[in-house]
């Protein structure tokens, strides 16, 4: 009995650190990343000239290691580009621990990075969490007088995108 305790005792100590939260755990403080971007966007402005280039990526949930050779590559050519469009699928399976990854390599980042929902980032409670970190996943800015429009279009995991009648009002807005 005394060893059976003392197994247990052990093994709840060990096992602590070995708790896999569930992958439909959405629980994440707001972030609103996009305003933050929108931020250091607006402060790079007056420093860019025209034209300006803009990075644009897709699908990184496959391979960390080389979403941190393109941040790497950024870095190192920073002043070739105004900012980075990542258009989706930032997460496999839309857990928190997926975001947290990638929020941890893009941190790295010294240009503004904007980010639209992929379909994998919508999988389990991924969507939820999307809009936690990120804000809305339609949105749109100007930068040097030109309007840059980023619009989901996931339509099977999320049937409400694409959203046609946002991207009127915005397409009419701006013209």
């Amino acid at each position: 009995m005394f060893y059976s305790f003392v197994f247990l005792l052990l093994f709840s100590l060990v096992s602590c650190r070995q708790i896999s939260y569930s992958p439909f755990d959405n629980r994440v403080e707001p972030a609103n990343i996009i305003q933050d971007e929108l931020s250091k966007l607006s402060s790079l402005e007056s420093s860019m000239s025209y034209p300006f280039k803009i990075a644009f990526i897709s699908d990184t949930h496959n391979d960390y290691d080389e979403l941190q050779d393109f941040i790497d590559y950024i870095n190192r050519n920073s002043s070739e580009y105004a900012f980075v469009i990542h258009s989706g699928d930032v997460t496999s399976h839309g857990t928190k621990r997926e975001y947290d990854v990638f929020k941890r390599i893009v941190q790295k980042l010294n240009r503004p990075l904007f980010v639209t929902i992929g379909n994998h980032d919508a999988f389990n409670n991924g969507a939820s969490i999307f809009e936690k970190l990120f804000g809305n996943w339609n949105y749109s800015f100007t930068f040097k007088d030109v309007r840059i429009v980023v619009l989901a279009d996931i339509n099977w995991e999320l049937p409400e995108t694409p959203n046609y009648s946002w991207l009127e009002n915005t397409l009419s807005s701006s013209i």
